[in-house]
């Protein structure tokens, strides 16, 4: 019964559109106006779900330290990873990236990157959620939802009206002040509490699961609140992968992330945990919209995962299109981007073309 309530409040959520560790101290001391880029460290060996124990990890990432520490790259640790992913994010000066990535133990160096604050939507009556439990009987009831977002108010009464009722644990990733686009306040300062000060997360954790004056599609689960924006402003993937293992390790059963970084890669590490975490048993929904203004090739992470619930709406109407012919004469239409992801410094990707 728990699989057919997973499944149907997996096709659900479509329409909703141990924490890791922060290091203390840089390994070097930094100069502020040498810094700028954010990025993650692969390291060789598989994450804890893969496969690899927690004594290889710990080696592997002393080893790491020691490395950086004989190179002298200067660098400050945001999040540390093992569950899904083994590595690192760091901030770092540019000019110490190419070093970094020719490192003994590094497979590759990905960017981090910014994820917009998700706007609102919603629909049941088209995914016939009200008949599902009125005339099935799926309610939800002992399933875990990770909802990660702008954090769930768990004081709401259709959310159970209080801390541990209806949402039974959390974390704060950022803390109140943290805006990734304002790089006076783009580091994470972390607390135990998820409150929402935004209202997306809150509104998601209603669509999913509200029980009272209004009532979601499953009312009966329980949510964990993995709050990863401040009150205004982007987050980044970093943060966000750190978010996904604590889903990981807390059980969760569903994780729903109704966001997402446009123009991105399968290979990109919140796609890869994203498909581990579905490895494990744990339904993955995220959202592939929110970047359609952005063109046709605005792939978003992590819903990039080959094994995500990858979520997107569209507009019927018609759209311009710019054209070119091909020898024959044939007309073929293509949308022109203006903008594309950064390239990672290792790893492999799939075969890219682009027009435009």
């Amino acid at each position: 019964m728990r699989a057919r309530v997973s499944l149907f409040l997996a096709l659900a959520l479509i329409l909703t559109l141990v924490a890791p560790a922060m290091a203390e101290t840089p390994w070097v001391s930094r100069e502020n106006n040498e810094w700028g880029d954010l990025v993650f460290v692969e390291l060789t060996g598989p994450p804890l779900s893969e496969g690899g124990s927690i004594a290889a990890l710990d080696a592997e990432h002393a080893a790491f330290r020691r490395e950086t520490g004989r190179a002298q790259i200067r660098g400050r640790e945001r999040f540390r990873y093992r569950s899904l992913f083994n590595g690192v994010s760091l901030e770092i000066p540019s000019s110490e990236i190419a070093a970094l990535a020719e490192l003994p133990g590094v497979r590759a160096v990905w960017p981090v990157v910014q994820v917009p604050v998700p706007q609102l939507a919603t629909s049941l009556e088209m995914i016939n959620a009200i008949e599902a439990y009125d005339e099935l009987g799926y309610d939800g009831s002992g399933v875990l939802v990770a909802v990660i977002d702008t954090g769930i108010d768990y004081n709401h009464p259709d959310l159970g009206g209080g801390w541990g009722k209806r949402v039974v644990g959390g974390w704060d990733f950022v803390g109140d002040n943290f805006d990734a686009g304002d790089p006076a306040r783009r580091t994470p300062v972390p607390d135990p509490d998820p409150m929402d000060p935004n209202g997306h997360g809150t509104h998601v954790a209603g669509i999913i699961g509200a029980h009272g004056l209004l009532r979601g599609v499953a009312p009966g689960v329980s949510f964990l609140a993995l709050k990863v924006f401040g009150p205004t402003g982007p987050t980044t993937t970093d943060v966000l992968l750190a978010a996904m293992e604590m889903a990981h390790d807390k059980g969760a059963d569903i994780v729903n992330m109704s966001l997402g970084a446009a123009f991105q890669w399968p290979q990109h590490p919140t796609s890869v945990a994203a498909d581990r975490l579905v490895r494990r048993g744990v339904v993955v929904v995220a959202s592939q919209g929110n970047n359609g203004p952005q063109g046709l090739f605005a792939g978003g992470s992590p819903s990039l995962g080959s094994r995500v619930l990858s979520v997107a709406s569209f507009d019927n109407t018609h759209a311009m299109l710019a054209v070119f012919r091909l020898p024959d004469g044939t007309p073929v239409g293509y949308a022109p981007m203006t903008f594309s992801g950064p390239i990672p410094t290792g790893g492999i990707s799939p075969e890219v073309v682009h027009v435009g």
